[in-house]
């Protein structure tokens, strides 16, 4: 899946930020980080390009909504994104 032009900022700084998919310990608290953002059909459209598969992350999304962002992980993969351009990510183009 490739993802639409709107989105390629998001895949570029989840590339920058694992060098490809999103570790699996990673993933909810990632999308966690992102989700506030991007609409819930972006975030999951995103992440199957990066991660693969398709049917899956619209729930993946939802259950990483569930998350507190001051949840450990969350923090932990907001600072990898931070080193990564989340804050020029977060400015837009």
């Amino acid at each position: 899946m490739s993802v639409p032009p709107h989105l390629a900022s998001t895949r570029r700084l989840l590339w920058a930020a694992f060098g490809g998919p999103v570790p699996p310990g990673m993933v909810l608290p990632v999308i966690r980080v992102l989700y506030d953002h991007m609409s819930d059909r972006n975030l999951a459209d995103v992440m199957a390009d990066v991660n693969g598969g398709e049917a899956v992350w619209l729930n993946e999304v939802y259950r990483a909504a569930a998350l507190a962002v001051d949840d450990p992980d969350v923090r932990r993969a907001r600072m990898t994104l931070l080193r990564h351009g989340l804050a020029s990510w977060l400015d837009g183009p």
